[in-house]
């Protein structure tokens, strides 16, 4: 869970809205419940370094990476709120919406 260290984050996947931003900053902020994860897309798909961390320190990292200092390989815009970054702990993967300050865990996506 979010405030348990982790040893190992196998990946990371940052994802961007494709369209629609208002109705989804409207839609995560009423209820990130009904969260669709079909108005993203993947921008970037990497590894990272990180033990004992929490998740949400993960993130953190992974915001001061896309905001400081860009894979060289990246193309998008710096991580900003309304993206989304996705956690691949133990083949299980967890969901964080970026919002105006930190971090929001959505529900997991169901298939």
């Amino acid at each position: 869970t979010s405030d348990k260290y982790v040893k190992n984050i196998e990946k990371y996947i940052l994802r961007t809205p494709s369209n629609k931003l208002d109705e989804i900053l409207e839609e995560i902020r009423n209820n990130p419940n009904v969260f669709d994860y079909a108005d993203y897309e993947c921008i970037y798909e990497g590894e990272i370094e990180c033990e004992d961390r929490t998740l949400p320190e993960i993130c953190e990292v992974i915001y001061y990476i896309f905001n400081m200092r860009h894979p060289e390989d990246f193309m998008g815009h710096s991580l900003s709120m309304s993206d989304v970054i996705e956690l691949t702990v133990n083949g299980k993967s967890i969901y964080y919406y970026c919002d105006i300050c930190g971090f929001v865990r959505l529900p997991q996506k169901t298939k």
